[in-house]
């Protein structure tokens, strides 16, 4: 990509997906590259150019700066500093809420980073914990300002509203007034609040509730450190008018501080956490493996599925709807980060969902076989190209439960229940609901779902575009066979709803091999095609799984 060498993967979200390159210098870079529906938008390129060139007199220490952009080619692209530490979203899954001193040190960050974005007239919009990664030297603001490029193009349309439901402020979702910089402040009381308990200040449940709640009815912080509490409730204060600036909400820190001073060290971080960024720090990005010489170089299936991206097709109508109490028919897709509180945090003080939310609930999980131990490692070949990472997982793959229930926005079945397949992991979700946070937390590369008459995208069996995918009649093929089978690309991409009632591309004592972008490799074998007569005579799959990573 312009003289850019696109070594690996690292990331996608709603506007495109990010790269790992390197600058003629040799200094790592993250590349992002315009997703083509918005590229063929004129509005769209006015507003990216716009927003590229503001984005790159943004100056910091702590945002991530734009090193370099093209916003007028075939494809439109920026560069940015890489920064190879955790986005605070992937922190509190590994290791859990921080502790009160880091979470002053990382809001004041963050608030310092905003002061910089404001200072050139750039609202972030999308500030979220996915958008500020943890480093050795404080926290690092990414993705800002560009989010705005997307609002109300003719892409998401008129009535979009661009962000993560469950860090929008107020004015975002009814759209008045205007998102500016207190919008960003009121998503960093969130930030603050997710910080120190790793749940969400409005609780949790489905995007259309919690949507309400943020509009309507008070934060509850009771599980927030008291000292935490007035400055995460002046955040997220309703009139953006009443809510600090971010120079006040440094001085907040500060104040909070012991010895009421801010002071970075280089254990600002816990000690396990901090370990794992100097990990990060001290090492080089691996490049990806190369391809097998036996395997044909084809391009990813192209055919569309549901695109976890950063719009929010929310009209004014329906949210006041929403705000009454009545439904709201939302498109809520996010940009494939973990950003939604997992904690259990209450929706009210008495901490219980409400039913219409609780129904978005998984109603189960297939969990795999522990990875193997230390004699079947031993055992493996240390010359090999791979090793078995987890094997002989029994991965029921169950027909999503048809509902009636459903309405299709702009192409997908708003309602419908999903199963959804994790590769890294091999599990298995069913009953997640589309446009529920389960479905934005869940990171899974395999979705089945069934939308009945109105059909929508993504119908049937989809996998995620980045994958290989192909078959095989080896029930016990090697990784090699398995990774030249899935780059074949002998399976559609989605697998129809015709094709999965008449058995046509999956039946017995078929193997389905993946292949991801890190190298890692999946077989699926279909032990047995079960029909469901009481919901659509749609299948469910008993499979037999293998993982294979390669070794470094």
């Amino acid at each position: 990509m312009a003289g850019y060498e696109l070594l690996a993967r690292i990331g996608s979200g709603g506007m495109g997906s990010v790269y790992l390159s390197y600058t003629r210098g040799g200094q790592p870079v993250a590349l992002k590259v315009v997703r083509g529906e918005f590229a063929e938008d004129p509005d769209f390129r006015r507003r990216f150019a716009a927003e590229v060139r503001a984005a790159r007199r943004v100056q910091g220490l702590y945002t991530v700066p734009v090193l370099d952009s093209n916003t007028e080619g075939a494809a439109p692209w920026l560069a940015t500093a890489y920064v190879p530490g955790l986005s605070l979203a992937e922190a509190l899954r590994r290791h859990g809420p921080l502790p009160l001193e880091t979470v002053l040190l990382l809001v004041a960050g963050v608030a310092e980073a905003l002061i910089s974005i404001h200072a050139v007239g750039v609202v972030h919009r999308d500030l979220k914990p996915g958008n500020v990664l943890l480093a050795t030297e404080g926290p690092k603001v990414i993705d800002f300002g560009i989010a705005q490029a997307a609002d109300s193009t003719a892409l998401t349309g008129t009535d979009v509203r661009v962000g993560t439901p469950a860090y929008m402020a107020p004015e975002q979702i009814m759209g008045n007034p205007p998102a500016g910089p207190g919008t960003d402040v009121f998503a960093l009381g969130i930030i603050a609040h997710f910080a120190a308990t790793g749940g969400h200040p409005f609780g949790e449940g489905g995007a259309h509730g919690l949507m309400y709640r943020i509009v309507q009815e008070d934060p509850y912080l009771a599980r927030a450190p008291e000292a935490l509490r007035p400055m995460i409730a002046a955040c997220l204060a309703k009139n953006p008018a009443q809510r600090p600036e971010p120079a006040q909400v440094v001085e907040m820190c500060r104040s909070l501080s012991p010895g009421q001073t801010l002071q970075r060290r280089d254990s600002w971080l816990p000690a396990g956490l901090a370990t794992q960024v100097s990990q990060r720090h001290g090492t080089q990005p691996p490049t990806p493996p190369p391809l097998p010489a036996t395997a044909p170089t084809v391009p990813p299936p192209t055919a569309p599925k549901p695109r976890r991206t950063m719009a929010i097709a929310l009209a004014t109508t329906a949210v006041l709807a929403a705000v009454a109490g009545g439904a709201t028919a939302a498109l809520l897709l996010t940009d494939g980060d973990d950003d939604t509180p997992r904690a259990g945090g209450p929706t009210s003080p008495s901490g219980e969902a409400p039913e219409a939310e609780r129904e978005f609930i998984p109603e189960s999980t297939e969990t795999n076989k522990e990875p193997p131990g230390d004699e079947e490692a031993a055992e493996q070949d240390p010359n090999a190209e791979y090793h078995v990472d987890k094997s002989g997982v029994k991965l029921n793959i169950r027909a999503p439960l048809f509902t009636e229930d459903v309405n299709v926005q702009l192409g997908s079945c708003l309602g419908a229940n999903l199963t959804r397949i994790n590769l890294e992991e091999l599990t298995v979700a069913t009953g997640v609901g589309f446009g529920s946070m389960d479905y934005y937390s869940d990171e899974a590369q395999i979705d089945y779902q069934y939308c009945g008459q109105e059909r929508a995208n993504g119908d049937g069996i989809a996998f995620d575009p980045d994958l290989f995918t192909g078959t095989v009649d080896a029930p016990d093929p090697t990784p090699e066979e398995c990774s030249a089978a899935a780059r074949s690309a002998t399976l559609p991409n989605p697998i129809t709803i015709d094709d999965v009632l008449s058995d046509t591309s999956l039946r017995e004592d078929m193997g389905i091999c993946i292949e991801a972008p890190d190298g890692s490799i999946v077989h699926l074998w279909i032990d047995t095609v079960q029909p469901e007569p009481h919901n659509k005579e749609l299948r469910t799959y008993l499979t037999t799984a293998t993982r294979w990573i390669p070794n470094d």
